[in-house]
């Protein structure tokens, strides 16, 4: 464990505004940044996802949600690239890098989890790294886009991964990843909030600290599209006791896969064919929830998601 400043601004802080499972996040007094302090070494971090199966699992059993969530960001990336190659950080259990490739790009992934590399490589048969990214990812290799989605927060890092991503992209690529941005917020929305998912999440970024990052690492903001969380929130704080009962019904029923105790709308596995029906109906409000919904409400003071898309600057 160390104890350390905002990275953006070198500056320590007081202010506890999250307190989960012994962690402590602080917000920067200059830009809003939540950071964890004292936090784990970067071996212990990446010790959290590399051989957990069940953490693999846990993403295999949202298929559906997973490709909901990949068309709707693609949508958004062929506004700026309608084609071209396309690396993904943190690819999960592949469904974005699938969905891509059928929409026509060039797909490779970097996932840090053996279980989910492996399977990436083997059953979609698209080239998985499980190394973490570096000028040396692929070869020479240099890509149109780079992307990925909750990634950031689980960055030892960021500054120096987000400027190794810089330089693995074309002179006119993109950088388009969502994260949550929770520096902003009104705390009083934080009792929404039922995991933050400490240590797992080391950083949570406010705008002004994502223009730090961006500017820091050579990159210029293109758009911002912003969700408010809220919806979502008020959705599975309602949903969740009936959640509990049926994931009990087919634990009892089935030899269910064991699932993450911090994992959002996690269901275990059944044969039954109406519980799976109520999964997917489930996971499609949850999605509606976030970004149709939670597109159109306020979002001002209030915990968001965002997909960001910025250009390399000018050398």
């Amino acid at each position: 464990m160390e104890a350390i400043k905002c990275i953006f601004c070198n500056k320590s802080s007081d202010d506890v505004v999250i307190e989960e499972n012994g962690f402590k996040g602080r917000k920067c007094p200059e830009c809003g940044l939540i950071f964890i302090s004292p936090r784990p070494t970067q071996a212990e971090i990446i010790g959290i996802y590399a051989r957990n199966i069940t953490y693999a699992r846990s993403h295999r059993s949202n298929d559906y949600a997973g490709r909901l969530t990949a068309r709707n960001n693609l949508e958004i990336i062929k506004r700026f690239k309608e084609n071209g190659s396309l690396l993904e950080i943190g690819s999960g259990s592949g469904y974005f890098l699938d969905e891509a490739r059928k929409a026509g790009y060039s797909v490779c992934g970097i996932e840090l989890n053996e279980y989910e590399a492996e399977s990436i490589n083997k059953t979609f048969n698209i080239p998985c790294d499980n190394t973490p990214l570096s000028n040396s990812s692929f070869g020479d290799k240099k890509f149109d886009i780079i992307y990925h989605r909750d990634v950031f927060s689980h960055l030892y890092d960021p500054i120096s991964v987000f400027a190794t991503m810089n330089s693995k992209l074309n002179d006119d690529g993109i950088l388009a990843f969502e994260t949550g941005i929770l520096g902003d917020a009104d705390l009083k929305y934080f009792s929404y909030i039922n995991y933050f998912e400490y240590p797992g999440h080391l950083f949570f970024l406010s705008r002004a600290s994502l223009k730090k990052l961006l500017a820091r690492t050579g990159f210029e903001l293109q758009e911002l599209f912003v969700y408010s969380l809220i919806p979502k929130l008020l959705f599975r704080k309602l949903t969740d006791p009936i959640i509990n009962k049926l994931n009990r019904r087919a634990g009892a029923n089935n030899e269910a896969t064991e699932q993450p105790s911090s994992s959002n709308a996690a269901f275990h596995d059944s044969n039954s064919g109406l519980f799976n029906l109520l999964k997917k109906t489930y996971l499609f409000l949850d999605f509606f929830a976030c970004y149709k919904i939670g597109m159109m409400v306020p979002k001002d003071r209030r915990p968001q998601t965002c997909i960001i898309i910025a250009r390399k600057c000018d050398s």
